[in-house]
């Protein structure tokens, strides 16, 4: 299932929303109607996602997210740290492969990241490689 999300230069921040407002999708579409911004905190990919991921085999979390967008869209990743700055469980993005196929073979069109914590994948998100990554 993909969420299509279209406005002329609208930012969509799905961190300010109750966690339970969008839920059993497996990708999030903000290429319709301009440059768009995505923002997105691990609760939000954590309930969105529902368990295994056919159309993104590469992800390496169940909790895994396609964002679809193109050049002059943006995508921000939030940081996990819950609790609070420098807390001992803090998770961060991290760039696990560039420019691979959802099935992470090369030469492809997706920028996968993982939500890392103590070495534990906790989400995964493929972007589209033309998004800017904030």
């Amino acid at each position: 299932d993909t969420l299509v999300l279209s406005g002329p230069g609208v930012s969509f921040d799905f961190t300010i929303l109750a966690d339970n407002k969008v839920t059993g999708i497996e990708a999030i579409d903000i290429t319709v109607g301009g440059d768009n911004s995505l923002i997105l905190g691990f609760a939000d990919v954590a309930v969105m996602t529902d368990g295994d991921s056919f159309i993104f085999p590469a992800a390496n979390s169940h909790h895994a997210l396609v964002v679809m967008g193109d050049a002059g869209d943006t995508l921000v990743l939030q940081d996990y740290d819950p609790d609070g700055p420098g807390g001992v469980n803090a998770a961060a993005w991290t760039l696990v492969n560039a420019d691979v196929g959802l099935d992470g073979s090369p030469a492809g069109a997706y920028d996968l990241y993982d939500l890392v914590r103590d070495g534990a994948v906790l989400a995964s998100v493929a972007m589209d490689a033309d998004m800017l990554k904030v």
